[in-house]
């Protein structure tokens, strides 16, 4: 709001009229309880509205931009006048998050903005059908009070731990909803106390006692005592009772042994509530309470108990001749003039609070005189930093000074994206973002985030002792494909012979020597991944005619080792001597992988192709020189006995297709390089009157070293992988 305490010589501003309104009441109650202020001149109109409406509206012009101090202005829709220059609104809806914005007004102006729905609080009902009542709870490693109790908490996951004493501690974690309110009703278990053993022997047998109750015959091993002091009797007919105080401890047995041959023999135990009283037995100092005196004259005696602040007791007992009597002292305190102690308490940070016992004693340094001598807790506090405690003993008449060693403490709230990442500080597990945590120590923190499908992030933070730490986080989700090292050993074994393609990018050149084909040079390159599919090109030569092809491999199955792929090529050639070629080749490869070391593969392979061997007119008229077999006719004349061709070669091409089987084998030898052999040829060519295909033969390629076309090829080789 416009405060015209500062401003009334400038401009002329809002006054606040409205009634006080609690927080619960809705937009439209707070109108009906509020009256409408009186119009005001000012020198520019501000129309402010709001989606949806009924928005309380603050506004303030001043320095400090506080516009809620002086209360509501109005509800939107509203035009108010405000000053020239920068003046700061808020809009409040319940239900909506707070709208600030600063505004630079030089001219009438009109803002509607649009409130975004705020999240609603979950709440969490804690209840307790047991012995769970004044437990206290810890959400999310906090405490926040004790059981029954309700809580509002952020939806979302969250950890419950109630703790209560000799009680077993509870933990679970709770999912909630947005909204939601949800009753948990938590039952603790009370913690076994701890046991001891007791064996007990006698001279004489009798029955024995623990506690007055009758446990068993001497000698008896009593189990499950309750760890502390136990009074235990031995009772035989004919034989004064003999009777013994025992301490038993926690997880062990303790031995004791009643011995009615010194049966005239008395003893008195003396024990007390209260730890170090003094004995006196008829005057005489016995040492401190619990004591047992052996050899003691049956008979009366005087038994006295002393201890400072408390006062001084006296009893009469009788002991009879064998008896162990038992006396107990129940001190109480000493009247209000008991001795006193002094405590000096020093802070090296300034203004630090002084608590003795849960009381203050105000800010250090402190420096009491009038303290009750005894066991007493200090606590120094000051915010920013960690508090300093203490245990002390004063003593009588003498002063103790202490020095409080603050170290500085900030808060931390961790964030992280997404949400619900588990987080650790210093190796101690905190829970899952977003996560606030109070009083961290000043200094370097290692902040963890885990969180399933995502990289675990682990960052070093500094705490700034007194202020607060926001720390928020981008976790980077994993991979869904392959692992950089699953790359390398898929490139390690990628081969342009097997039906497996290479993945996208991957690159195999092929160099091998064979025949037909003397040189054969091949590139591939992985050009997609579902389908897996490889294209390239591949040059072939016998030296008398030289091949180009485009080709493609597509992989269709892929199950563990085995692949299955289908294959083309489309290409053609020129030669010597007016010699060309085209072809087509369609096939299916059948491949097995040996992990990344070797692939064996099966194929088969249809191929078709149209060859010629004489020139063209046109290319004789070029000065291409024809082979002897295209100038004489004689080689193309039906009986003649030089007859090569069933047509005149000048004016026809020759072709033909075949059906290819093929088997081979690749080994890698690095991680870059490897050896590949190939072999296929036409089984039963001779039955199925395979016809040879003249340009492997050597009448028609004079650089063939097989006369005859053999109907098997071969080759190997070097492939390089990149």
């Amino acid at each position: 709001m416009l405060r015209n305490t500062r401003h009334l010589p400038v401009v002329a501003v809002l006054s606040i009229t409205a009634l006080a309104l609690v927080a619960a009441l809705a937009p439209g109650d707070a109108l009906a309880q509020t009256q409408p202020r009186p119009p005001v001149k000012g020198k520019y109109k501000l129309k402010i509205g709001s989606s949806p409406q009924q928005a309380a509206v603050y506004g303030d012009s001043s320095p400090n931009q506080q516009p809620k101090l002086d209360g509501i202005v109005g509800y939107t829709p509203i035009t108010i006048k405000v000053p020239k220059g920068a003046v700061k609104i808020v809009l409040e809806l319940s239900g909506f998050k707070p709208v600030e914005q600063v505004l630079d007004v030089r001219k009438n102006t009109t803002i509607t903005p649009t409130l975004e729905r705020a999240p609603r609080m979950a709440k969490l009902d804690l209840q307790s059908s047991g012995e769970g009542a004044g437990a206290d709870v810890l959400i999310d490693g906090v405490p926040r009070g004790t059981i029954p109790n309700s809580f509002e908490l952020t939806a979302g996951r969250h950890q419950i731990e109630v703790k209560k004493a000799g009680h077993k501690s509870f933990s679970d974690w709770v999912d909630l909803q947005e909204g939601e309110r949800r009753t948990r009703d938590v039952t603790l278990e009370r913690a076994e106390a701890p046991t001891g053993t007791l064996l007990v022997n006698s001279d004489a047998g009798g029955e024995v006692y623990v506690d007055g109750q009758r446990k068993d015959a001497a000698p008896a091993i009593i189990n499950g005592l309750p760890a502390g002091d136990h009074v235990v009797e031995v009772k035989k007919d004919g034989y004064p009772p003999w009777r013994q105080t025992v301490t038993v401890p926690a997880g062990q047995q303790v031995k004791v042994s009643a011995n009615f041959g010194a049966a005239t023999a008395s003893s008195l135990r003396i024990i007390s509530n209260e730890p170090d009283v003094e004995v006196f037995v008829d005057g005489e100092q016995k040492g401190k309470a619990p004591v047992t005196l052996q050899g003691i004259k049956p008979g009366e005696h005087i038994v006295g108990g002393r201890k400072a602040r408390f006062k001084p007791l006296e009893q009469t007992v009788r002991v009879q001749p064998g008896e162990n009597a038992i006396v107990s002292f129940r001190m109480e305190v000493a009247p209000p003039d008991r001795p006193r102690a002094t405590l000096k308490v020093q802070s090296q940070v300034p203004n630090a609070e002084v608590f003795l016992d849960g009381s203050s004693m105000g800010r250090a340094p402190v420096d009491r005189n009038d303290l009750d001598p005894g066991k007493h807790y200090i606590v120094v506090h000051k915010d920013g930093f960690t508090d300093f405690k203490r245990e002390v003993v004063l003593l009588e008449n003498q002063t103790i000074t202490m020095v409080a060693d603050l170290s500085a403490t900030g808060s931390l709230r961790i964030l992280s994206s997404p949400e619900g990442a588990e987080v650790k500080i210093d190796g101690e597990l905190i829970g899952r973002t977003p996560v606030q945590r109070e009083a961290v120590g000043s200094g370097d923190h290692i902040v963890e985030f885990k969180m399933k499908g995502f990289f675990d992030h682990k960052e070093t933070m500094k705490i700034e002792g007194g202020r607060e730490k926001v720390f928020s986080v981008d976790l980077k989700a994993l991979p869904s494909g392959p692992t950089p090292e699953q790359m390398q050993r898929r490139k390690q074994g990628m081969s342009s012979f097997g039906a497996k393609t290479n993945p996208v990018g991957g690159v195999t050149a092929d160099f091998g020597l064979g025949y037909p084909y003397y040189v054969t040079v091949r590139l591939a390159v992985g050009a997609l991944a579902k389908p897996g599919l490889d294209v390239g090109v591949e040059f072939q030569t016998f030296f008398s005619i030289a091949n180009l092809s485009l080709f493609g491999k597509l992989q269709l199955v892929e199950a563990g080792p085995f692949s299955f792929a289908f294959r083309g090529d489309l290409g053609g050639g020129t030669g010597v001597n007016g010699r060309d070629t085209y072809f087509i080749d369609l096939g299916a490869i059948a491949s097995l992988a040996f992990s990344d070391v070797a692939t064996v593969n099966g194929s088969i392979r249809y191929s078709a192709w149209s060859d010629k061997f004489c020139p063209t007119a046109t290319q004789q008229s070029n000065g291409v020189d024809a082979d002897t077999f295209c100038t004489d006719a004689a080689y193309w004349t039906p009986g003649s006995t030089m007859q090569l061709f069933d047509e005149d070669p000048n004016s026809n091409r020759f072709g033909g297709q075949r059906l290819y089987f093929g088997i081979g084998i690749t080994a890698a030898i690095d991680r870059f390089t490897s050896f590949f052999f190939q072999i296929e040829g036409l089984p039963f060519a001779d039955q199925l009157s395979y016809k040879p295909r003249l340009a492997f033969m050597d009448a028609y390629n004079g650089a063939l070293i097989a006369k005859n076309d053999h109907f098997v090829y071969g080759m190997a080789g070097i492939s390089l992988k990149f």
